[in-house]
């Protein structure tokens, strides 16, 4: 299934970075690309589909657009919110 940005009627690549902390105190930088409409659906998708296992997700989640370099940053909290609502959790 493709997404598409509804005002431009094209995909959107964005590039997610979340620093983790381990269980061994150290701090991670993970990143990697996901497709979506909007800089803060980007951070949901690449947050629930992250295969690590943290202590702690450090603030801020970065994202950045592929061809424009918009560059958005989020609070954890909000992107743990945003996740509630796209999974149902909230209403």
């Amino acid at each position: 299934m493709e997404t598409r940005n509804a005002l431009e009627g094209k995909t959107e690549m964005f590039k997610v970075e979340i620093n983790v902390e381990l269980e061994t105190r150290r701090i991670v930088k993970i990143h990697g690309w996901v497709e979506a409409d909007t800089p803060l659906d980007a951070a949901v998708k690449f947050k629930t589909k992250c295969l690590c296992d943290p202590v702690t997700w450090c603030d801020p989640v970065m994202v950045v657009e592929r061809n424009t370099y918009v560059m958005a940053n989020y609070a954890n909290e909000s992107v743990d919110i945003a996740s509630d609502y796209a999974v149902g959790l909230r209403e």
